[in-house]
């Protein structure tokens, strides 16, 4: 892809993780996956990110259908969001990472795993069969930080988006 598209990829990238941050500080720690996705809409929705909420999608074999699977959260046709609110906080947890894994296979797409728990959400980044990467919520001082143009994430050396 060109280098505008990584760009817009990583400013997604950038305004789901400050909406994630925004709810989790809100909401605080403990509560369930549906309160998270919910709350995780509103703040979508107030930064002007069109998104799918359980989007089912069909696995196929040879040309016939065999599965669906259902997609938490699809923001702008671009990125996937796999919400858990259970478990560590870090390291991610193998399962999340492989049913995540899945998803970006069957759609193509890059995808965030977001955690609701320990301190602060806890994002990775999953594309193919790379290791996730960990983004972390602190690195920025604030929201508004997150939102200014031009503030954008080095690309891991492995991704094209």
């Amino acid at each position: 892809m060109e280098n505008g598209a990584d760009i817009h990829i990583w400013a997604l990238i950038n305004t789901v993780r400050a909406a994630a941050r925004t709810v989790y500080k809100l909401l605080g720690k403990g509560r369930g996956e549906a309160l998270y996705e919910k709350a995780l809409e509103v703040e979508l929705r107030l930064r002007n990110c069109g998104y799918d909420r359980q989007r089912t999608v069909i696995v196929k074999y040879r040309g016939h259908q065999i599965a669906t699977r259902r997609l938490d959260l699809v923001v702008e046709n671009r990125l996937i969001l796999e919400l858990k609110s259970r478990g560590q906080a870090t390291p991610p947890n193998e399962e999340s990472v492989r049913q995540l894994r899945d998803y970006t296979r069957i759609c193509r797409l890059p995808g965030l795993l977001i955690r609701f728990a320990g301190d602060r959400p806890n994002i990775h980044l999953v594309i193919g069969e790379h290791p996730p990467v960990t983004l972390d919520s602190h690195e920025l001082a604030d929201d508004d930080e997150l939102d200014e143009p031009g503030v954008v994430f080095s690309v891991p050396p492995w991704t094209t988006l």
